[in-house]
This record gives structure tokens, sequence and C-alpha cells, in this order.
């Protein structure tokens, strides 16, 4: 029963930072990230709004499956793409010398790997 609560929770609060993120990145843009995240002043407006969509994506590929009756695959899938998005991060971050931000880009891998491990090996969504 602890792995499944610690499963549950590492799924939902992936989910839930990348739907915040993805809602962030379309309701502010380019140019208003921008003031605040210089690595948002490296990416066009329509490149800010792909990876908002990317996120909001994985938040309901990581979240819907066992709800809807979506294939359960999606909920590893999605975490790997989640680990791919924040290794690309951090290069970023990394490149422009925020050190200090990459922690979080590292806790969300973290998460995701749980996640991955969970489903696949441990409690994987019945079929």
């Amino acid at each position: 029963m602890n792995h499944a609560l610690w499963l549950y929770a590492a799924t939902g609060l992936l989910a839930v930072a990348h739907l915040a993120a993805g809602v962030s990145k379309l309701a502010l843009g380019q140019a208003r990230l921008a003031e605040r995240h210089a690595w948002a002043r490296r990416f066009s407006g329509a490149q800010v709004a792909a990876i908002g969509v990317y996120e909001l994506l994985a938040a309901a590929a990581l979240s819907l499956p066992p709800l809807v009756g979506l294939p359960t695959v999606l909920v590893p899938a999605a975490a790997t793409g989640l680990i791919v998005l924040h290794v690309i991060a951090a290069g970023t971050h990394l490149s422009l010398g925020e050190r200090k931000t990459i922690v979080v880009n590292l806790t969300l891998i973290a998460l995701a790997l749980v996640v991955i491990w969970g489903r696949i090996l441990f409690a994987p969504f019945p079929t």
C-alpha cells in the first residue's frame, strides 16, 4: 500500500506541476515570461507555446488513462517525454549559468522516474 501511495503522489505532483507550467506558458506568452526568465528569451513565442502545449498533453496523459479508459502505456510514455523535456531544460539553464534552477528539473526527473518504475515494474494499470 505504501508503494501505491508514493506512486499516486508522484504521478499527481508531476501532472499538477506540468498543468500549471503549461497553462502559465500559454497564458503569459513568451514576452511576459522573458521579463522574468532568461530561458524564455532564447525561444520564440511559438516555441514557448509549443512547450506549454507539450506540458499540458503530458499532464493529461499522466492523469486521464485510468479515468477514461485510455491506453495505460500513455502514463510511462508521458513520464519519459517529460524526462527528455527536463534534460533539455537543464541544459538550457546550465548554458545560462542558472545552476540553482536545475534542482527543479532534477526533482521533476526523479518524480518521472518513480512514475515509470511504478507503472512498468510495480503497479501497472489494469488493462
